[in-house]
This record gives structure tokens, C-alpha cells and sequence, in this order.
């Protein structure tokens, strides 16, 4: 409610219902209110009496104090806000002359800010009468008459500006809430020349305007943090909602506040609700519906109408919660099963004797459980693989909660049972259902036979590989050339044995898994549902080919001689030996510094992503989603080695010209041709590097590789496109010994169970034997000492390009393929550095300014290069390693951390607690919740250090997830998280600190009452024991 008296700037309704071509019927008055500001006709006149600047002072005050009450509201009568001071015509006008404006902004509430910043008048006089000002109907900007409806205060404290455009755009496409945060709209300020922008059509004597397109903002990568309708979290939805209401009030017609005031009360409903932060994925969507309701239809706010659609919000969550505490029971008998289960293998194996061989094949239906170390006698009982998170190694009820931390290729996990919760989810929140991945039968997937929403799968879903057969093109040699010329369209060119591939696949019951992959061995695999050539395209080489023409001459003779590629022909023969038109993708000469002392590499490549205006490219053509892959990445490596039992070897295997090994389908060979020099063409036979289906075609093949290995109780086998790392562990009385371990297989033995496949292993790459300590997927791991590192040589490498980019860019332009290069290599390289990972924002930010020009230069930004510098310090360092003894099980000491943006910071930790209050003017540009969720994680690291904390893992946790995120991937675009995250990896490296954090929900979290000033006994206070970074020390007061 609003305080009565005067009509402030943004206070006061109209009387008199407005039809908006419905039935809608005016609201009832609204309840007497208390004077809050104009409490007397003395005090009335005493306002009028004030110079502007006194006035607007005031006004801010107000604005602060009914934001503050309005925030800490939690149940009971929504309390009385304070209306604003009358600003007369004439002050009003006077601020619009931009030298007044700013010399009073600093005493502005935030909402005349917004209202004044679009209308100023840069040179100081009056404002001409503009067409909509004379024809208020044709107004972008007005969105409906006054009416009287409640008044509530909802009040924006942020002083945020909004682009005219975005306001004409409002008038006909609505824009998502999630553009309203703080970073999205300086995110929109920053870039709004880069907006893709549309002209509305002409409607009777109304002109065209330009506004964003919305359509092409959804499809633009660039755009990305715009994409989407909501946003994360309730603490982004709050300051969405506060910019949204201010912004939506630039919209309301001169002296009316309608529009405002009903997003006041719309979005001041939710705030008002005690269990909002708690139910927000269970009303979030509630609260678009009604938004799009009062867009479409002109609804009126209707408080018992929002009641009831609120309390259908809970009990669905109620619901939902409920059906969680039903799967408790399944989730007991599963787990209890599992053990069973576990047991027995436990007992078969001790009986099992020796175990291995070279012949390893073992019939149908024999494929292996996959555990992480294969096992052999008495000593080594198999383990079986947690259903809950998909590792091997452990049961399901030794399964900690916090324990994994991804799947083997980088992604989410894919089932989790999260803290204080009875259920189990994939990594989406979808619910399991566990009778039918017990039981396999979807008739007992539900009690009640009706149809069950929960998934039916009880592994990581398996890569599904697209048929392309339906939409090939096909295509046929001219049939006048001679028949050695329709061999070359004809040729699949492969190492691979397609037939001990159908042996091996049906042997181990792999078939099904690889449905295309012998018949694509056969006859070529499509590399996408390619349209039509109509026209031969021919795209000239790159400029960088020109002073590389023999280097080209070489690389193509030595395709042909491999017989991967055929040529040279001129176009009409290409023509007639592919039947029709064709593609040529240009060539790229890309020089590699190797080093100091070393031979720059010459590589020669293929541009795919290259067309025309006449022509879209390759690449383009291709459908990632269509192409699915399968990465053993570091993290897995990690997860292994930390794990790894005394004695554990590994040897690194790289498959010979990766790619190139992969033929390709006839009828599109049309598109994979080149030109060496200038009207000398030549056709590929298998796929070229580039190609955007590359990957995931080699990468089938090296996948059924890897499984038929596993089928035959060879494991673990990671994979990383042509990179093999293979594992053995200790047996007692293994065939193969190496001092006092003895093994079931060597490398001889490990390569025999694959070698009818025919794959081309690399004779110089990778390693000769087994050994401790060996490098995969460019690090060196040390499996004793549990440790990664850099490779000497790579070390060297990456610490020349750092240099090199900084003599040659410190005080010059570059492009953005340098740093898109040097942002690259350093990325690879923080998985080592982990510290370094905060050191990497600057150069992804400083890449976006270029906004996808590849022909433009610019300088570098101060942080980029002070963040390089740090880079060639750290690199300059010989003998750096990563301990990943810190990779396993954290403990949990009971810490739990907490943000309030009314009041500070608190941090629970065994019983105890810290708190930290704010200072009144804490909150900046960039400064917000996340931020200060990030602080709170930074003294809580801060804490245990000074605690004595060292060489351990420790378990935090926080309900905020934007957070957990920042921490875990130890970076973030915001420049403030991101030096509060540096300063914890700061702390943490040296000490051989890790941290991991865990969600949970704000009512489960210890530390939120005293984040909101509500503290704990004074005995229970942990004293300060460290000191705060000299940025804090201004915005933080230790209670």
C-alpha cells in the first residue's frame, strides 16, 4: 500500500474504470491508508517550501526505506509505504537539461532517474512537440489509460537506464524477465549497436519503426546470457523484477502510474510470500503466465486470484515432495539389492583363479560390468557400478553423496541423491523410476498402472547415431568415363576390418549399440543430411597459401600416395567422376611456434566454415546434435588415478591419422574436394580435419574399440578422439609381472584382444610398456604419487606462446584468432593451474569485444595482459604439479556459508558462527547477491586457513547455485566474483585446500538467519582470526 496525500512522481491512481475490450469490472476501493510522509497540512506546505535538491534527497530516503520494508515484509498485512514529495512542472522541466541532471543524479530516486535519462534535452531547451506527442495514440511507448487499481510500492534501488528501442520493442513483442538483471541490461547498454534490429509494419498512417529482432537475438550465440524466459534463481528474479517494474513504468501514460502499479503488486505478491525462495521452480512459472495474461487480456491484479494460483503452486510441490518420500521405500529395496548383488560377485570372483589371457573371448552375452580396475584373484573381488552416479569402484549404498563430480566426458552427473532428499534425479531434476530399471517391464514402472513420467533408463543413455540413409542425394559417375575413373567415386578407402567388427560386436551383444557402424565401414559414412549441389562451388585458397605452394604440393602428393585422396583433375573431370556439381573448401596455412629452439610446424588445413554469398558452407550443413560424442576428459583421468591402488600402470595408445582412417560416403564426396593450385582439384576419400561430423564419425569407431576392450574385461580404457589411455592394475599370480606386481595383461596381450579390427596404432606415439608414470591427453600423470603435471616439453611450449603474444600485443593490436589461440592453450593448461583459472575471463571477455570480426584489430585490455603476465610468471616456474590425492571424498566439517543483500554475510561451521555486516553503500555495478554469495564462500575459505587447514578436502555448503558454479569452475565473467574466486584459489592452492560445494535449500541452511542479522548466542561466536583484503574492508564490518 502507498502512503495517501500529495501524488508523488510515481505515486496516485486515476479514478474511473477503463474498458479494455472485456468485462472487466473496476477493483474495489482500496483500505483506508496511513499517512506516512504528508501526515499534515503543516508538513505539506513545509514540502512545497523545499529547494529541488532537498526534495529529491528526500524522495531517495523514501525510496530506500519502502524498498527496505517491502523486502524484509514476510507474512501478515502488507505494510504502509511512504508516497514521494510533489516535484511541480517546472522542477521537473529544469531536470531535463542535462548540466542540472547531472549535478543533482547523485540525490535522484532511482525511478526518476529512469524516467528523466530517455527525455533529456542535450542542449538545454525546451522539447519540441513530437508526432506521438500530439497523437498520444500513436505512441510506442503508451501502454494503456489510467484506471484506478491498488497502489503498492515496488521500488527499483538500482539507478538503471533503458535504450528507447527496447521500449518500442516491449510495444510489440514482449521481452523476457531474464533481460532485466543487472548484467543483462549493461550487457544490452554495452552492446546495442550489435542488436539485430526488424522494421514493424506500416499500419494506416503510422510509419515504420525500427525494433530488436528477437527472433535472430534467440539464434545468436553472442546473445547468449539473454537467452531463455526466466531467470536461474529467485535472488536474479529479484532484481529482474525490480528493473522490470521501473521499466515498465516508461511505458505508463504522462501522469499515470498504472502500468507501474500493477507490476507492483504483480511481482510484489511473490516477494510477499514467506516460502518464496523455497517454492520458486514451483511458482516461477505461475508468475510468467500471469504476465503474458495481463499482456494478451488486460487483466486486472486480483489478489485472491493470485492466492489461489499460488496455492496451486505449493501443492504441486507438495505433491512432488511426496512422491520423492514414496520412492524412499524403492530406493531402500534397490539398495539393498545392489549389496546383495555385490556380495555374490564379491564370492564368484574369489573362485574365479587367475583370470585373463591373450584369447579374451568369451561368447556371447559375456560383456563385462566395467569396472574401473579389472580384478583378478582372491585378493581383487570385482566391484560393482553405482546406479546413483555411474562410476565404478563402489557399491550404491557406499555411494557419497558428494563424491562425483562429473560423467567421463565433462557433463553433468547423470543421477544424484541430493542432500536432505529422498529421491534420485538425473541432472536435470527429472525423478528415476526405479521398478522398471529394476525390472525392465514398463507395466510395473507405477503402483497404479497409470502412466509413469519418471525415466526408464538405469545407465547413461547410450549415443545414438543418426540414420542418414532417407535423405542421401545419390549420386553416380558419368557413365562415359573410363571404369578407372568411376572406381575413384566408388572407393571407400579405410584400414578398419568391417567383418572382425561384426564378429566382435555380435560376440559381446555390442550390436545394438553400433546398429550403422559395420555397414558404414562398408560403404562410407554420410557426413549429414547434405541438400542438393546444384552449381559447382569453388572458394580460392587462403592468402597465407601463397608462400607455402610446395609445402601444399607435398601434403596433397602424400594423400594421393596414401590413397586418401585422388588428383589432381581440372572441374569437368571432378564433374564427371562425382556425377554433378561440386564443393571446394579452400586451404589454410597455419604456422606453430613450437617452442624455443624448435621448428615452427607447418600444418596444412582444410576452412569447412568457409562459404560465399552465393554458397553456405560445409559445415554449416551439419547438424551438431546430429553427431554425438563420447570424451574421456581430464577430470576422468584425475578421478582414476586418485583412486588408482599401489602398483597401477597405465600405457597411452594414439590411433595413426585419426580422421583420415574414417571413409566417406560416395555420394557425398561432392562436398569434400579441394584445390592445390589454381584449377588442379582433388577428391577425398575419407574425412578431412574440420569437418564438423569428423569427431563423432572416427570417434564410433575408436567407441566400439574401447567397449569391445571392456566387453573382454580389459579396463578401464579412456578415450580422447585419437588419444588411448589404458589401465591395468595388480592380480595376485597374473601372467605378466613387473617387480612385485604381477598383471593380467601386458601391451602385447592388451593390443591381441583388438587386433583382428585392423587398427592403425601409431608406431612413434604413445608408450612401448605399461609404466607409473605416463602422459595422455598432453599432461603427465604420476600414478604413486597420485599427481599431474605439465610436460617439460609442453611447459616450454606454453610458456613461449604467452611471450610471444605479449611482445608482440602488449602495446599493439591483435586479432581475435591470436587470442582466441592464447585463450585456448591456457585454458588446457588451468587444469593443472587451477588458480590460473581465474585469470581467464579477461581474454574470453576481451574475445567478445571483437563480436565475431575476424577482420578487425584491437588493443588488448589492461586485465588481459596483467592476467598474461601472471600466466608467463607461473609457466616460467619449472617442476609445477596438481596434488589429486584431493580428488577423493571431501569432509564434511558441518560448514555452511550464506547472503543477505538487507543485512550481510553469515557462516555456520560446527555449532559456531561468524557474521559480517554491510556497509550502507555495498552495492555497485556488478555488485549484487551472486556477488556477495561469492564473499561469503571467500571468508568461510579464509576461516578454515586460519584454522590450520591444510592437504585436505573439505565439503561447503551454500544455497545459492549461480555460485557453486563460479567456485567450481574457479572463474566468472563478472569482474567482482571473479577476484573474490581468485582470491580463494589464492589461499586454497598453497595450502592444498579443495573445496567442494553442495546445494542446499536457503530453509535447510544454518548460516541464513544469521546472514539476515538474526545471530546465534554470543558464546557461540567465532572470533576473527584473519584479515579482510583491503577491497573488503569497506564493505564488511565483522559483528
Amino acid at each position: 500500500m502507498a502512503d495517501s496525500g500529495q501524488g508523488g512522481a510515481a505515486g496516485g491512481t486515476a479514478g474511473g474504470a477503463v474498458n479494455f475490450g472485456g468485462e472487466i469490472q473496476p477493483p474495489p476501493p482500496p483500505p483506508p491508508r496511513s499517512r506516512l510522509t504528508h501526515v499534515s497540512e503543516a508538513m505539506i506546505t513545509f514540502f512545497k517550501g523545499l529547494p529541488l535538491a532537498a526534495k529529491l534527497a528526500r524522495n531517495k530516503a523514501i525510496e530506500e526505506k519502502n524498498l527496505a520494508a517491502l523486502v524484509a515484509y514476510t507474512e501478515g498485512p502488507i505494510p504502509d509505504t511512504a508516497s514521494y514529495i510533489t516535484i511541480e512542472d517546472e522542477e521537473m522541466e529544469s531536470l531535463r537539461d542535462p548540466t542540472t541532471f547531472e549535478g543533482l543524479r547523485s540525490k535522484m530516486p532511482s525511478y526518476l532517474i529512469c524516467k528523466l535519462g530517455p527525455l533529456l534535452n542535450p542542449k538545454g531547451e525546451k522539447r519540441k512537440a513530437t508526432a506521438e506527442d500530439l497523437n498520444p495514440s500513436s505512441s510506442r511507448r503508451k501502454l494503456i489509460d489510467p484506471a484506478n487499481e491498488v497502489d503498492r510500492a515496488f521500488i527499483n534501488h538500482n539507478q538503471t537506464s533503458f535504450p528507447d528501442i527496447l521500449i518500442r520493442t516491449e510495444e510489440h513483442v514482449r521481452i523476457p524477465l531474464k533481460w532485466f538483471t543487472n548484467d543483462n541490461i549493461t550487457f544490452i547498454n554495452r552492446n546495442l549497436s550489435s542488436f539485430p534490429t526488424m522494421k514493424t509494419p506500416a499500419v494506416n498512417d503510422e510509419k515504420s519503426i525500427p525494433i530488436l529482432n528477437m527472433h535472430a537475438v534467440a539464434n545468436n550465440a553472442f546473445f547468449s546470457c539473454l537467452h531463455g524466459e526466466l531467470p536461474a534463481d529467485f535472488a536474479e528474479w529479484l532484481e529482474a523484477a525490480y528493473n522490470m517494474t521501473n521499466f515498465q513504468a516508461l511505458r505508463d501514460i504522462e501522469g499515470s502510474s498504472t502500468n507501474q502499479q500493477w507490476f507492483n503488486c504483480h511481482f510484489g505478491f511473490f516477494i510477499n510470500q514467506a516460502d518464496k525462495v523455497r517454492l520458486y521452480d514451483a511458482w516461477k512459472d505461475k508468475d510468467l503466465e500471469l504476465r503474458i495474461e495481463r499482456r494478451e487480456k488486460q487483466a486486472r491484479f486480483d489478489r485472491s486470484h493470485y492466492e489461489q494460483v499460488y496455492g496451486i503452486a505449493k501443492e504441486s510441490f507438495k505433491a512432488d515432495q511426496k512422491a520423492r518420500e514414496e520412492m524412499k521405500s524403492e530406493l531402500d529395496a534397490l539398495k539393498a539389492s545392489v549389496a546383495s548383488l555385490s556380495t555374490q560377485r564379491s564370492a564368484a570372483s574369489s573362485n574365479r583363479g587367475k583370470g585373463g589371457g591373450s584369447n579374451g573371448g568369451s561368447g556371447r552375452g559375456s560383456r563385462s560390468n566395467n569396472q574401473s580396475f579389472q580384478s583378478g584373484g582372491s585378493g581383487f573381488a570385482s566391484n560393482p557400478t553405482c546406479i546413483l552416479c555411474g562410476r565404478k569402484g563402489h557399491a550404491v549404498q557406499d555411494h557419497e553423496k558428494t563424491h562425483p563430480k562429473s560423467w567421463p566426458d565433462g557433463t553433468s552427473l547423470w543421477a544424484q541423491q541430493k542432500p536432505d532428499s529422498k529421491s534420485v534425479t538425473t541432472s536435470d531434476g527429472k525423478d528415476i523410476c526405479f521398478n522398471y530399471n529394476i525390472h525392465g517391464k514398463a507395466s510395473r514402472c507405477s503402483r497404479d498402472n497409470s502412466k509413469c513420467t519418471r525415466l526408464h533408463v538405469s545407465i547413461p543413455e547410450l549415443l545414438r547415431y543418426k540414420d542418414f540413409s532417407s535423405s542421401v542425394h545419390q549420386r553416380h559417375p558419368q557413365p562415359h568415363i573410363p571404369d578407372e575413373r568411376k572406381d575413384i567415386f566408388h572407393r571407400i578407402i579405410t584400414p578398419y576390418n568391417p567383418d572382425s567388427f561384426q564378429l566382435e560386436l555380435d560376440a559381446h551383444n555390442l550390436s545394438g549399440d553400433y546398429p550403422l557402424l559395420v555397414h558404414n565401414l562398408r560403404h562410407g559414412f554420410p557426413i549429414g543430411n547434405m541438400p542438393k549441389l546444384e552449381e559447382t562451388i569453388i572458394i580460392p585458397n587462403a592468402a597465407s597459401c601463397r608462400d607455402h605452394m610446395d609445402d601444399i604440393d607435398t601434403y596433397l602428393m602424400d594423400e594421393v600416395a596414401a590413397d586418401r585422396m585422388s588428383g589432381p583433375f581440372s572441374r569437368s573431370e571432378v564433374e564427371d567422376i562425382l556425377g554433378g556439381p561440386f564443393f571446394s573448401s579452400p586451404l589454410v596455412v597455419v604456422v606453430q611456434s613450437q617452442g624455443p629452439g624448435l621448428k615452427d610446424k607447418v600444418r596444412i588445413c582444410r576452412h569447412l566454415s568457409k562459404g560465399n554469398k552465393h554458397a553456405d558452407s560445409v559445415n554449416s550443413h551439419i547438424v551438431k546434435e546430429d553427431f554425438p560424442t563420447r570424451f574421456d576428459l581430464a577430470s576422468r583421468v584425475a578421478d582414476i588415478v586418485a583412486s588408482a591402488p599401489p602398483g597401477t600402470q597405465a600405457c597411452a595408445l594414439d590411433i595413426e591419422k585419426f580422421h583420415r582412417t574414417c571413409p566417406v560416403l560416395p555420394s557425398h564426396k561432392c562436398w569434400l574436394v579441394t584445390q592445390g593450385r589454381p584449377g588442379e582439384f582433388f577428391i577425398d576419400h575419407v574425412h578431412p580435419f574440420g569437418c564438423a561430423c569428423a569427431s563423432s564419425n572416427s570417434g564410433m569407431i575408436a567407441n566400439a574399440v574401447v567397449d569391445i576392450w571392456h566387453a573382454k574385461e580389459v579396463s578401464p580404457i579412456l578415450k580422447y578422439e585419437d588419444d588411448i589411455g589404458a589401465f591395468r592394475s595388480p592380480v595376485p599370480g597374473g601372467p605378466f609381472s613387473d617387480g612385485e606386481f604381477s598383471y593380467t595383461y601386458d601391451r602385447e596381450t592388451l593390443l591381441s584382444h583388438v587386433a583382428p579390427l585392423c587398427v592403425p596404432w601409431h608406431p612413434e606415439k604413445g608408450d612401448g610398456v605399461f609404466r607409473e608414470v605416463f602422459t595422455f591427453i598432453g599432461f603427465m600423470w604420476d600414478l604413486p604419487k597420485k599427481t599431474v603435471s605439465l610436460p617439460e616439453v609442453k611447459r616450454l611450449k606454453f610458456l613461449h606462446r604467452v611471450s610471444e603474444f605479449l611482445q608482440k600485443y602488449e602495446a599493439r593490436q591483435c586479432p581475435l584468432a591470436e587470442v582466441e589461440k592464447i585463450h585456448g592453450s591456457l585454458c588446457h593448461v588451468a587444469f593443472v593451474y587451477r588458480d590460473g583459472r581465474s585469470r581467464l575471463p579477461s581474454l574470453s571477455n576481451f574475445a567478445t569485444t571483437f563480436k565475431g570480426n575476424r577482420l578487425t584489430k584491437r588493443y588488448p585490455s589492461r586485465s588481459a595482459i596483467s592476467d598474461l603476465k601472471w600466466w608467463r610468471d607461473k609457466l616460467s616456474m619449472p617442476g609445477f604439479i596438481r596434488d589429486l590425492n584431493l580428488s577423493l571424498s571431501p569432509a564434511d566439517i558441518g560448514l555452511f556459508v550464506d547472503a543477505c543483500t538487507s543485512w550481510g554475510i553469515g557462516i555456520y561451521v560446527g555449532g559456531k558462527w561468524m557474521a559480517f555486516r554491510l556497509a550502507p553503500d555495498w552495492k555497485t555495478e556488478g555488485r549484487h547477491i551472486g556477488w556477495l554469495e561469492t564473499l561469503a564462500i571467500e571468508l568461510a575459505v579464509y576461516l578454515v586457513y586460519s584454522r590450520g587447514f591444510r592437504n585436505t578436502h573439505l565439503l561447503l555448503h551454500s544455497d545459492n547455485q549461480g555460485t557453486i558454479g563460479s567456485i567450481a569452475k574457479g572463474r566468472c565473467r563478472n569482474t567482482h566474483i571473479n577476484d573474490s574466486v581468485r582470491r580463494t584459489y589464492d589461499v586454497l592452492v598453497p595450502a592444498s585446500v579443495d573445496i567442494t560445494l553442495a546445494y542446499v535449500e536457503s530453509a535447510s541452511n544454518p548460516a541464513d538467519p544469521i546472514s539476515r542479522g538474526v545471530l546465534g548466542l554470543p558464546s557461540d561466536r567465532i572470533p576473527l582470526s584473519f584479515a579482510l583484503p583491503h577491497d573488503l574492508t569497506s564493505v564488511l564490518e565483522y559483528v
